[in-house]
């Protein structure tokens, strides 16, 4: 419940937020030629990984036109390897540089499909994010995932969180950009 005393629906969904992983990728992939041919890495899936039905990537964007279509299309391969279906819902926050063309272009090329919304004004980054939330739950995906269009983590640790929390460590897998030593804490 809320602080009002009004309860929070029950989602009928398992819920990940994975804005970034240990490694962070420093060497993002450039699309600046808007022609969008990125060169995917392949992913092989490895015995035991696990398998789910789908998933919704709920992902907000804004100038990321150099990086997105890289980034989008790795993890293209790994939803597709460990997935039956799977869904981009990428919300373009009014970016004022050729993200909405790099999207556009990239679509028919990706497996899993990618639904694009655009913010009439630049609104920020926390309601881009429930907005793709939003959009992501209505695709009544089993899985939901957030994270940022800017390519920061490897796509390849997602069939590592979801191989984790099918075998029920952690309920709740979450990251920061920034790896500390100190101060960390169990969920």
């Amino acid at each position: 419940m809320n602080r009002d005393g009004d309860s929070y629906p029950i989602l009928s969904c398992r819920c990940l937020v994975f804005a970034c992983v240990a490694h962070h990728n420093s060497q993002r992939r450039s699309n600046k030629e808007v022609h969008v041919t990125s060169e995917t890495k392949s992913f092989q899936k490895p015995d035991g990984a696990a398998s789910v039905s789908s998933v919704a990537v709920a992902i907000p964007a804004y100038n990321e036109a150099d990086g997105i279509a890289g980034f989008l299309s790795d993890m293209d391969a790994v939803l597709g390897a460990c997935s039956d279906k799977h869904w981009f819902v990428t919300v373009n926050d009014a970016s004022t540089d050729d993200t909405a063309q790099v999207l556009d272009t990239l679509g028919p090329q990706l497996v899993g499909e990618l639904i694009v919304m655009t913010n009439d004004v630049n609104s920020g980054h926390g309601p881009t994010v429930i907005n793709a939330y939003r959009r992501a739950l209505e695709t009544d995906a089993e899985w939901i995932l957030q994270v940022d269009g800017d390519g920061q983590f490897e796509a390849e640790d997602i069939e590592l969180l979801f191989r984790h929390a099918e075998a029920g460590q952690p309920s709740l897998p979450a990251s920061g950009r920034f790896a500390s030593t100190r101060g960390t804490a169990a969920l």
